[in-house]
């Protein structure tokens, strides 16, 4: 529900899902779902404290959303906040992930 709401550009109203965030916040796949969320509603410092919380989480379901994936949008939020070596630092944790190899490579 959440991915689909993004998807159609509802970022306000995909904030509702803080409302069952205690009913799913142990998994790693929820924390990043409201990183993204957050990161889309310009709620900078909120998303970044859920995608490191995800990348502490060892249940998932989805691949990279307590590793590399995290990492990226984490990258991406310091680069719009023009921290350009936090965002690097973030970058390289991702290892071979195609997107940060990309803007690794923009930036250097």
């Amino acid at each position: 529900y959440g991915y689909c709401l993004l998807e159609l550009k509802q970022y306000q109203k995909a904030l509702q899902l803080q409302n069952v965030y205690d009913d799913f916040a142990k998994r790693a796949d929820f924390c990043f779902l409201m990183g993204l969320i957050y990161m889309n509603n310009a709620m900078f410092q909120r998303a970044l404290f859920e995608f490191e919380k995800a990348t502490k989480m060892k249940d998932y379901s989805i691949e990279g959303t307590n590793t590399y994936s995290a990492w990226y949008n984490m990258g991406v939020i310091y680069e719009v906040l023009r921290e350009r070596e936090t965002a690097l630092s973030y970058y390289r944790k991702c290892g071979s992930y195609s997107p940060a190899r990309k803007r690794l490579d923009a930036m250097q």
